[in-house]
């Protein structure tokens, strides 16, 4: 699908999509769960969708109607398995330490893009812990049944590496404890399962760099449960008004852990017009100052932010972006191209990158790269472009926020 983008100044108010982070996090949850569960949730995007087929698969029951997802009891002696995570490497990475506590042997696969996603240290890790892979690379079987014990594991690769241990470590005979050797990148996304976790009864113990967990606990859910507002989402839709409109948005939760909720300080910090109270967040554009900051907790926001900064008065820099190579895309690549297309420009090494905003931007075929936040952030400079701006590979955003072009469909035309 291409779609092309007309500049034009964008007003409305929305609601805003389920995160999908938050919806994968309870899925894996009611996975352990013995009693049946209720998911109110309004994003039916490709990976949660993988989701919900990566539980059944498991053994879970799901029917769904309107926007409640009804799980229910797990069928019990599945021998073999296989789970399909798509392009999720979310979904992939939770569940490499969880699917043998379910079935004796799982073979995992998922797209082309998926291969690409690092998870040669998870492997090696849980390796050591008692299960076998049969390789390194998508597709692959794992065996065994993983022990309790400590863990050693980098924490600037992946926070979800952490994550998806958190799931299973506190079922296993005996306590664990899991030691970060570096910095915690993502700090956040940690804090998000640790508190979805304790909603379903289980508690660990955070301390700086350990985390310790006690053993032999079980998951004891609620009845129902409803997915957090996508911050992330919601950043995307901001960054418009920030740039050339006047977007109101509901149904994000203001004392959400998300990392993305750092865009109001983003965009507050750039000088945009940005009012919020417990209901919404309304964003307007302002003209916009370029800013020095550190986007190490929060790098999926990188490609709206670089082209929001497109249209500032002067240079934005930015550091902490290093793990941007190991996402969809090479997103440090793709961002630069993007921005360089429209008349922008990028310059970037290792860990920073400095953005040369030109407010003077002009027409291109923007590719995606088939990334979902790629395709965002063209959109945002595609409002404030000279002449219109045609977004090749428009469907990626089916990832994440397949209703993201229904925002402002007045402005664009679909081939």
């Amino acid at each position: 699908m291409n779609i092309t983008i007309f500049p034009q100044r964008i007003e409305g108010e929305f609601n805003v999509l389920s995160s999908k982070s938050d919806v994968i996090r309870i899925l894996i949850c009611s996975l352990f769960s013995k009693e049946n569960i209720n998911l109110k949730m309004n994003n039916f995007c490709d990976d949660i969708k993988f989701g919900i087929g990566a539980i059944k698969s498991l053994g879970k029951k799901v029917n769904i109607k309107d926007n409640i997802i009804n799980i229910s009891t797990l069928y019990e002696n599945i021998d073999y398995a296989e789970v399909d995570c798509g392009e999720s490497g979310t979904l992939l990475r939770f569940l490499l330490p969880c699917a043998n506590y379910f079935a004796n042997k799982v073979r995992f696969k998922g797209k082309k893009g998926l291969t690409k996603r690092p998870i040669k240290e998870l492997i090696e890790l849980l390796s050591k812990h008692g299960l076998l892979f049969s390789g390194y690379e998508l597709p692959f079987e794992v065996e065994g049944e993983l022990k309790s014990g400590t863990y050693f594991i980098s924490g600037n690769i992946s926070s979800q590496y952490i994550s998806g241990l958190l799931f299973i470590l506190p079922l296993l005979d005996g306590n664990s404890k899991i030691i970060i050797t570096s910095k915690l990148e993502s700090e956040k996304y940690v804090d998000m399962t640790v508190n979805r976790l304790n909603d379903f009864g289980i508690h660990v113990k955070k301390y700086n760099n350990e985390i310790f967990i006690k053993g032999n606990q079980n998951y004891n859910p609620q009845k129902c449960y409803t997915a957090e507002g996508d911050w992330s989402y919601g950043a995307s839709l901001l960054c418009l008004g920030a740039v050339n409109g006047d977007i109101k948005l509901s149904g994000l939760n203001m004392k959400s852990v998300q990392p993305d909720r750092c865009i109001l300080d983003i965009l507050s910090e750039m000088e945009a017009d940005v009012k919020y109270n417990d209901e919404c967040v309304r964003v307007k554009s302002n003209l916009l100052r370029g800013i020095e900051r550190n986007l190490s907790g929060c790098p999926d926001l990188f490609p709206v932010i670089a082209a929001t900064a497109s249209f500032a008065e002067d240079n934005s820099i930015f550091y902490g972006i290093n793990r941007l190579i190991y996402k969809e895309s090479n997103r440090l690549e793709s961002t630069s191209k993007v921005l360089e297309k429209l008349g922008a420009n990028l310059k970037y090494d290792e860990n920073k990158a400095i953005i040369y905003p030109n407010k003077k931007l002009y027409d291109g075929d923007i590719y995606t790269f088939n990334d979902h936040r790629i395709a965002m952030a063209a959109s945002i400079m595609g409002l404030k472009s000279l002449t219109p701006v045609k977004i090749i590979g428009a469907e990626c955003v089916n990832k994440s926020a397949p209703a993201f072009f229904d925002c402002f469909k007045e402005y664009i035309k679909e081939e």
